[in-house]
């Protein structure tokens, strides 16, 4: 098979983040994985999830934003605390990217960039649209990072020589890919170590 040079590939890397719901189940996540270091004592990064209601996350989607992108990327919970399993990671993924989503938005991004052709199959553009609700067209890849690894292992197997990440804060992020993602990579054949 003749490989392409370069997959650009948006990843949405979700590192088994918590689960969202219902609500209750939201607050027995938060209080599980969260609470530890984000309350009114320790206020880690600024943040107090103690005292704020994953039911009503309308009264304060600042604080709310900053916990999906941390969880997003993999950053909270850190390396080497306990981390929610695939299973809530992927219930999570489904909440914000199908519940929370926005979907005028996302059908009028789509729209813009030509993707609402007649021509896609209609699979197709459930498919789509349901990427762009995750974040602008991610290629979402959810769980562990054994997860993660195995899922990436299906790119050099569709046939391309490589891809690219983003992050939603590539200093703060990268270490943990690095930390975790990287050796699996290179343990497999798909990196070269880094000298």
């Amino acid at each position: 098979m003749r490989r392409s040079p370069l997959l650009s590939l948006t990843a949405l890397l979700l590192l088994a983040p918590a689960a969202a719901r219902p609500a209750n189940d939201l607050s027995a996540t938060v209080e599980r994985y969260c609470t530890k270091c984000h309350n009114p004592e320790d206020w880690a990064g600024g943040l107090d999830l103690s005292s704020l209601d994953p039911a009503h996350v309308n009264t304060d989607a600042a604080s709310w934003e900053k916990v999906v992108r941390k969880l997003r990327s993999g950053m909270m919970p850190p390396p080497g605390k306990e981390r929610p399993t695939r299973k809530e990671a992927e219930e999570y993924y489904r909440y914000y990217a199908d519940e929370l989503a926005d979907w005028g938005a996302v059908d009028n991004l789509m729209r813009l960039q030509g993707l609402h052709a007649q021509s896609f199959p209609e699979e197709a553009l459930r498919t789509l649209r349901g990427r762009f609700a995750a974040g602008h067209g991610t290629y979402p890849l959810v769980g562990d990072p054994d997860t993660i690894v195995r899922e990436m292992t299906k790119i050099p197997a569709a046939g391309f020589a490589g891809c690219t990440l983003s992050f939603v804060d590539y200093v703060k992020e990268f270490p943990i890919f690095a930390a975790e993602i990287l050796p699996r990579l290179e343990r497999l054949g798909l990196r070269q170590p880094v000298r």
